[in-house]
């Protein structure tokens, strides 16, 4: 079957992170958090214990703690436990730590703390003069009207149930509409006249003489019928 290992703690940093480098690319950070418990005992008296946690948190974790978290932080952790053992310096046999290895934390609000880094890289940029008090709906503009009437309309616009004003030359209601102004039509343009030189030269071309016009009906005459 498999197990879970799940720890939540929600506390108080105990002393300043201290930070130890393997490498370029890895480092650990411990540092302690205390818990704290109240209750009542049978005495009606209010007794509060406080409990002490090894925390110890790796790579990019470890990094953002060591640069964020001091003294007196308040920390929300979620982790595993882990447990260590070693021999003791004075011969008297081998002993076991145990510790809370971070997988996940939130920074709470109150306590001892640099900006949290949610804090430095989301800041958002300062509400204007007239920004209202959370909770409280945006001032509106100086033209606004009183909350629960409509907008002011514009200068020319008629009082409310009448209709807008129509243009200056459209009719009175109940008259039509004046016709629209039909665009100028050019005149027709005559055919050019010949000058007067012209036609003297195509008459004289028509004319037919009186000694032409007798010599052809006397043609006519000769004619056999």
């Amino acid at each position: 079957m498999k197990g879970i290992n799940k720890l939540l703690l929600m506390g108080t940093v105990g002393k300043d992170p201290e930070t130890r480098y393997f490498n370029d690319k890895n480092l650990v950070t411990k540092f302690t958090m205390a818990t704290n418990r109240s209750y009542v005992n049978k005495n009606q008296e209010k007794i509060e214990e406080t409990e002490w946690h090894n925390i110890e948190a790796w790579g990019k974790t470890a990094e953002i703690l060591t640069a964020y978290v001091k003294k007196g932080t308040h920390l929300f952790i979620e982790g595993r436990i882990k447990t260590e053992s070693y021999e003791a310096k004075d011969g008297s046999g081998k002993k076991y730590v145990t510790k809370v290895t971070v997988e996940n934390f939130n920074f709470l609000p109150g306590g001892n703390k640099t900006a949290s880094p949610n804090q430095q890289n989301n800041q958002y940029a300062s509400p204007p003069a007239n920004y209202p008090p959370q909770g409280q709906p945006a001032a509106p503009p100086a033209n606004y009207p009183p909350q629960g009437q409509p907008a002011a309309p514009p200068a020319n616009y008629p009082p409310q149930g009448q209709p807008a004003a129509p243009p200056a030359n459209y009719p009175p209601q109940g008259q039509p509409a004046a016709p629209p102004v039909a665009p100028p039509v050019a005149p027709p343009v005559a055919p050019p006249v010949a000058p007067p030189v012209q036609q003297a030269q195509q008459g004289a071309n028509n004319y037919v003489s009186q000694e032409k016009f007798t010599e052809d009906m006397n043609k006519e005459d000769d004619l056999p019928f």
